[in-house]
């Protein structure tokens, strides 16, 4: 391992320029307009339909999990997060397009933060990686 990459600590890992613009744009993230992406799958699932009968995509899009299926099939340990109950916040229907984040549920949220700050933190200590082994100094990686 290079002396470069045992000196890492995620702790003190120093924002780069790149990153900080990244930052900034994380901290406006309820107004990025990719939120369509979400809101052009959502509006897929709801129109998802086996044979004429409603899928559970399309019951899960609308945010209509819970009031159609019985809690015991969502009291396991792998539900807990509670992923289950759909897309969008309580009280959104489908006519109501999603715009920010907070049009969406909390768990939903929560998932979508981590996969943006491990996404950062990956490619943080990829660029790391790749200047240490090719021995390029960059003053915000020390």
């Amino acid at each position: 391992m290079p002396a470069q990459m045992s000196q890492f600590n995620s702790s003190t890992f120093q924002v780069s320029a790149a990153d900080s613009f990244c930052s900034s744009h994380i901290t406006g993230f309820a107004q990025l307009p990719d939120i369509r992406r979400i809101d052009l799958v959502r509006k897929q699932w709801s129109n998802f339909q086996d044979d004429g009968r409603r899928t559970f995509a399309w019951y899960w899009a609308r945010g209509e999990v819970e009031q159609n299926f019985p809690s015991e099939l969502f009291q396991t340990e792998e539900f807990k997060d509670e992923l289950w109950k759909g897309i969008v916040a309580p009280g959104r229907t489908i006519d109501q397009p999603i715009e920010s984040m907070t049009d969406l549920t909390v768990p939903l949220v929560k998932k979508i933060e981590a996969l943006i700050a491990d996404t950062l933190i990956h490619t943080q200590v990829f660029t790391y990686c790749s200047l240490a082994l090719t021995g390029t100094r960059n003053n915000s990686f020390t």
